[in-house]
């Protein structure tokens, strides 16, 4: 089972409430514990967070300072459990990641992934992964209304209908040619996009009228010439771009956090006749890209 995966106990498992997991593997109950000692567990104490509920179990720590037998303890509860237990993995490696709900024994394979590169230093915190533009059918997320409402019409948004604008132009970033240096510029941010989600009305204030490959607020250099290749390449050739991006976030005050999302890049005409980019993120729940520095 890898090296977090041991004896079973006999008794069931886990026990609804809040827990904490110490250094000797004790289960502590600390349903009145104030949230605010989180870190001081976590990172000082290297202690094991739990919440569990009606068969549900969120295990949270930190890869760098977690104690190797408060985690093993957690491990061999895991085996025991039924099959059917919901387990979600909330933890800290340069940043918070958190993904899908797993089986038990997918979450011990997960934990043992996550601390055989605890010591592995992230020289590059962006990847990407190509995707083919059909599988933007499989998702039910506005990736896929966009590319249908592309798809119908050529495009051209003089040929969308009114119903596809009100759904679409909400959650899409827009760039098109200035006039002046002949740069591609933000010239639409939708109030439900990602990135308005992500960086804020401010950021949104900022980036009107900016090229799309210039950092603003918190993105790193790596991120932005990372994901701007394909801007080029999709104004260049007028394919569209389908692509998974694992990227870590940073906000001023707050710990690193990974986040994971689908990008659909179109080129497009507008209703006055520009040509523009058109750009649809959504977050992804699943682990199909290795966090950097893993396999």
């Amino acid at each position: 089972m890898g090296m977090y995966a041991g004896k079973t106990d006999a008794e069931f498992p886990f026990a609804d409430g809040h827990w904490w997991v110490d250094d000797r593997g004790d289960f502590n109950l600390a349903d009145g514990l104030d949230g605010s000692f989180d870190t001081v567990f976590l990172r000082h104490l290297g202690q094991v967070k739990l919440v569990v509920k009606q068969n549900k179990i969120e295990i949270t720590w930190d890869s760098a300072f977690v104690i190797p037998d408060a985690l093993e303890s957690v491990a061999n509860r895991l085996v025991a459990c039924r099959r059917d237990i919901s387990v979600s993995l909330v933890f800290y490696y340069h940043g918070w990641s958190s993904g899908p709900a797993l089986n038990p024994t997918q979450a011990i394979s997960r934990i043992n992934q996550v601390q055989e590169i605890r010591d592995v230093d992230v020289l590059y915190s962006t990847r990407i992964e190509e995707k083919p533009v059909s599988e933007t059918l499989q998702t039910s997320s506005i990736i896929q209304t966009g590319f249908e409402a592309w798809q119908q019409s050529g495009g051209r948004f003089d040929k969308y209908s009114n119903e596809m604008l009100a759904e679409v132009l909400p959650s899409a970033l827009i760039y098109r040619p200035d006039n002046k240096d002949q740069n591609i510029v933000f010239s639409w941010i939708g109030h439900r996009s990602f990135s308005m989600q992500m960086h804020g009305q401010k950021w949104a204030r900022g980036a009107f009228g900016q090229p799309y490959d210039r950092p603003m607020g918190t993105e790193e250099g790596n991120y932005i010439s990372r994901t701007s290749v394909a801007y080029e390449e999709v104004w260049k050739t007028g394919e569209p771009r389908y692509q998974y991006i694992r990227t870590l976030f940073f906000t001023d005050g707050y710990d690193p956090e990974w986040l994971y999302y689908g990008r659909l890049l179109t080129r497009c005409i507008l209703h006055d006749g520009t040509p523009a980019l058109v750009c649809l993120s959504d977050p992804v729940r699943n682990e199909s890209i290795p966090l950097p520095g893993a396999p």
